[in-house]
């Protein structure tokens, strides 16, 4: 698969503590190696907008869109903390 950031991204991932950026760059690196890893719960979360969800922590998520088939759009995710809501 290939992936993209643009700066909005990277200016959420500079906004996360550094523990939790080491545990984002992990699932990444899996993420890369098996998309579908069951530890990185992997699933559509907007079947209209092709958004999909990947777990960085039990509190983290980051968001990817799907761009074509086999390519997901990395560059529109953003870190999302699951407590703020």
């Amino acid at each position: 698969m290939k992936s993209f950031t643009v700066k909005s991204y990277w200016d959420a991932y500079n906004d996360l503590l550094p523990d939790i950026r080491k545990q984002a760059d992990s699932k990444f690196e899996l993420w890369k190696k098996d998309p579908f890893h069951p530890s990185l719960h992997f699933k559509c979360v907007n079947t209209e907008d092709k958004i999909w969800s990947v777990r960085v922590n039990f509190d983290c998520r980051a968001l990817a869109v799907k761009e074509k088939i086999l390519s997901f759009g990395i560059g529109l995710v953003t870190t999302i903390n699951t407590k703020s809501f």
